[in-house]
């Protein structure tokens, strides 16, 4: 048999001893640890309740979005009796902030208490 376009005819000649090969450490995973700040604001919150009550834009058809991630703010909405509910951000049909999650709207707000917390790998 024959080798056809883009095979070897004679494989004995492209082998290779792995033992010829260096070494490849093994991956070393870094410490892994998050920090989360936690805080509770106060004011006026209309304005942050509107800009989440926003309907997130659906991709249009054949649309073209950019290979990246945008990480958007994580807002707890926690009532008087402590229940909580995660609020999501509206975004962009490619999965972007809108409004690049308006900022402002948080800092309007009073920061009555805040607590800053690392879990995981010490630093």
């Amino acid at each position: 048999m024959t080798a056809g376009p883009g095979l070897v005819d004679d494989l004995a000649q492209h082998e290779v001893d792995l033992q010829d090969l260096p070494a490849v450490p093994e991956p070393v995973p870094a410490p892994v640890s998050v920090t989360v700040v936690e805080a509770e604001l106060r004011g006026d919150l209309g304005p942050l309740l509107a800009a989440l009550a926003r309907p997130s834009q659906q991709p249009a058809p054949g649309e073209a979005c950019p290979a990246m991630m945008q990480m958007g703010p994580v807002i707890y909405l926690v009532d008087a009796d402590g229940r909580a509910v995660l609020a999501r951000w509206p975004t962009t049909g490619c999965g972007f902030l809108l409004d690049d999650g308006a900022p402002g709207l948080l800092d309007a707000l009073e920061v009555v208490r805040e607590t800053t917390r690392t879990a995981g790998a010490a630093a």
